[in-house]
């Protein structure tokens, strides 16, 4: 797997430090010390480490480190799911991978069309181009049905098949874990306000479930951004009634928004997962003192866009992150609040701008490391244009790593090795098949 640079784009080169209102270029080392020391005036709590799916598996572990073990807060988050929750990551069994689209009968797109040009969708639309005479229904096209509210949607579906005896199958037969509660509160629903919200009725919402179980082999592909988690919960549920969610060729695919969105999950960017997708809790905290040598973060519950929207965070440590560029009036202004900010970015941005110190980024296509796909399959990229700048992000992690404590870790080995250790064998299967 390889990414290309993006062209005629300025590139940050050195490391910048705000003096006097104006940002100079400075060295690597006197911006990791001033990052130290000024996060070091703040209490753990104040602190928000945050960090986008452009990163490797590596460099993110890195900066989980960072944050749990040196400076010891659990406000880890990603914009990327900021505002729309954190429930995306689903068990690797439950997705269809990409060799097996080659026998889907049928592909139901959500949130995107043909003339998307993100990267992550570049394989799908690949698997499109070799099979032509599969038949890909995109919504909201002349020909397709036009929804506004996806959650709405799925709901008026499953509502459906369940009301009129539609649903059947293991699933719902005893396999699938709080069918009976979910069945109760989904039929506790106005079905007609269902309707309503998008301008549909019974019959289109028959013909389309029809359409679904008439299948043999569909499979429901969204492009994540566009959704919310209670839309992929719905989604999940629906494979279920439908019977088709653990079938050869069929289910759901989430095609992430960045190369590496789904490393934010395996690498614990969440207040509530450790590395390898575990919960945080006391096991897994103690698991991290053993092996780092030292005291992490407690493990806390903590909502951190309400944090940023009531200004709770004093500092941020940003890593590829242009919070500036959310719509959402609160949390710009909590930026703008903040007392110290340093970000790691590949040019100068509206956040950067903000920042007292300022890293150079290297980008995908200069460094080596390990990115999961959006079906959870590992890949290891390979460098295919030279670091421009004197430390890759790897290099600088490491490096501003040892101004918290922490020890030297700067190749993708001896990364690697590390992390591998929170990885847990098997499947837990008692996390599956929920009715939601």
């Amino acid at each position: 797997m390889s990414f290309t640079n993006q062209k005629n784009v300025k590139r940050l080169l050195k490391p910048l430090k705000k003096i006097a209102g104006t940002h100079i270029e400075t060295t690597f080392d006197d911006a990791f010390e001033t990052i130290a020391q000024r996060l070091r005036q703040y209490h753990p709590d104040e602190v928000l480490v945050m960090a986008n799916g452009r990163y490797s598996n590596e460099e993110l572990y890195l900066i989980q480190k960072l944050a749990r073990a040196g400076i010891k807060t659990n406000a880890l988050a990603s914009s990327e799911y900021l505002l729309r929750g954190s429930d995306f990551c689903a068990d690797k069994n439950d997705i269809v991978p990409f060799s097996e689209l080659y026998g889907s009968s049928c592909f139901f797109c959500i949130g995107f069309d043909e003339n998307n040009t993100s990267e992550t969708l570049k394989a799908v639309f690949q698997i499109f181009n070799d099979n032509p005479d599969v038949p890909k229904y995109f919504f909201n096209q002349s020909n397709t049905l036009h929804i506004t509210d996806f959650t709405a949607f799925f709901k008026s579906l499953n509502y459906h098949l369940i009301a009129f005896g539609k649903a059947k199958g293991k699933f719902v037969e005893g396999l699938g874990k709080n069918y009976e509660s979910y069945k109760n509160r989904l039929l506790s629903n106005d079905f007609e306000a269902l309707l309503k919200s998008n301008n549909l009725n019974e019959k289109a919402v028959s013909a389309f479930t029809d359409c679904l179980l008439n299948e043999k082999a569909p499979t429901i592909i969204y492009w994540e951004k566009a959704l919310e988690e209670a839309t992929v919960h719905e989604m999940n549920n629906l494979t279920m009634l439908i019977d088709v969610q653990v079938k050869p060729s069929s289910g759901l695919l989430g095609i992430k928004q960045n190369p590496n969105s789904q490393g934010l999950f395996d690498m614990g960017i969440f207040p509530h997962l450790s590395v390898g997708g575990n919960t945080f809790n006391a096991e897994s905290k103690a698991e991290m003192e053993l092996l780092y040598g030292t005291k992490v973060a407690e493990t806390k519950t903590i909502d951190i866009a309400k944090r940023l929207q009531q200004k709770q965070f004093k500092a941020a440590l940003l890593f590829g992150e242009d919070l500036t560029g959310m719509q959402n009036k609160q949390i710009n202004e909590s930026l703008n609040a903040m007392d110290f900010i340093a970000l790691q970015t590949s040019a100068l941005n509206e956040t950067a701008q903000k920042a007292t110190v300022v890293l150079p980024q290297s980008l995908i296509s200069e460094s080596e490391g390990v990115f999961t796909d959006s079906a959870r399959s590992p890949h290891r990229i390979s460098k295919t244009q030279e670091l421009p700048i004197a430390l890759n992000n790897l290099q600088q992690l490491s490096r501003l790593g040892t101004y918290f404590g922490l020890s030297e870790l700067d190749t993708i080995d001896a990364v690697f090795l590390e992390y591998i250790a929170f990885f847990k064998a098997g499947c837990n299967s008692s996390q599956r098949h929920y009715f939601r």
